[in-house]
Parts: C-alpha cells; structure tokens; sequence
C-alpha cells in the first residue's frame, strides 16, 4: 500500500504512519466514547397521562365530597416534573370548579386541590328563590344574579329580585363550603 501526500509533507515510514493511524483511531475511540458519555448524561421528561390524572381527580373529588363530576379537563401534556403547577375544570350540573395539579417529581405522583369554584347563576336563582319565598312569605316574580360567581369568602355578588311592582337588591356571600352561601336583603338608601 502506498500512501500519497501533498507536496511539502515529509514521506513517513511504516512505523510512523501506522503510529498516525493508531493515534487517529486512539482520537476517534475517544471521540466515540465522549459522544456516548454525552448522549448517556441526556434527560428526558416523564410526562403525566391526562386521562389518568382526569381519573385521579374526577374520582378523589366524588370521594372527598360524594359529588361526581359531570366532566373534567386536563392540559394533554403535562411534565411530571417537581414545581411544575397545571390547571384542570371541571363541571357538574351547577357549578364549575378550578383543580390545581402539581407533579410531585417521583414518577408519575401527583398532588391536587380545588383552586376555585364558581357557582352558576341558575344555581343560585334556584336557592334563592326558595329561601326568600320561605322566609319573607313572598311570590318571587324573577331573580337576576351576575354569571358564575366565585364561591370564595370575601366575594359579594348582588341579585336582583323582582315581585310585582317592587325590586330588591339581595346581597350573596360564599360561605367558602362549597356552593353554600348566606344572603341578605340590601338596605336602600
């Protein structure tokens, strides 16, 4: 085998290029290795199921609360990676509710609470409607409340009832248990 190099480069004897070679492929084993090395200290990320934490929180939710939900919505991917924090909804037939997940970084485990519940206003108006007929002996003609309404305390949601000729303002407060809530009749001015 005859080796042709460039003009200007000294010819090697055997034991010289064989010595380049051995140092070449010695660079590319190193080379090699060192990829491998790199490639091996890659990470991947372990992703949550979203319909097994659909099922998680669906059924945690009908248990804590014998509530079952009508429906539930989880992000589709989602990191099981700790500090990671998601959010699902849910629904039944009257409210809507705000699930926040959090990874717990070991595999596929999870932490999950309710963030917020928001009562509809059909919800509401029903509950209402029997209260205040029950306790001022009253035909209620309509009752009016503002959409969904946070059920957190500290929010104040006022309604408008309507009997006959006369209107009132009735003052709803969350009581924080759920979709529970005291009302008031809203002195006028």
């Amino acid at each position: 085998m005859r080796t042709f190099l460039p003009p200007g480069i000294p010819s090697l004897s055997h034991l010289q290029a064989a010595a380049i070679a051995k140092g070449r492929l010695s660079r590319a084993i190193v080379l090699s290795l060192g990829s491998a090395l790199a490639l091996s200290s890659c990470t991947f990320t372990v992703y949550l199921s979203q319909e097994s934490v659909e099922k998680a929180i669906a059924e945690g939710y009908q248990e804590q609360t014998q509530i079952a939900l009508d429906s539930i919505s989880c992000p589709e991917e989602m990191a099981a990676t700790a500090g990671e924090v998601y959010e699902c909804s849910g629904k039944n037939a009257d409210v809507s509710i705000l699930f926040t997940v959090r990874p717990t970084g070991e595999g596929t485990d999870l932490e999950w609470e309710t963030a917020q519940i928001a009562m509809t206003d059909t919800a509401v108006e029903e509950l209402l409607k029997v209260g205040i007929e029950e306790q001022i002996e009253v035909t209620l003609d309509s009752i009016n409340c503002p959409g969904e309404m946070i059920a957190e305390v500290g929010h104040l949601y006022e309604c408008t009832v309507t009997t006959g000729e006369e209107t009132a303002t009735v003052v709803v407060e969350p009581t924080g248990e759920d979709t529970h809530f005291n009302w008031s009749l809203k002195q006028s001015s």
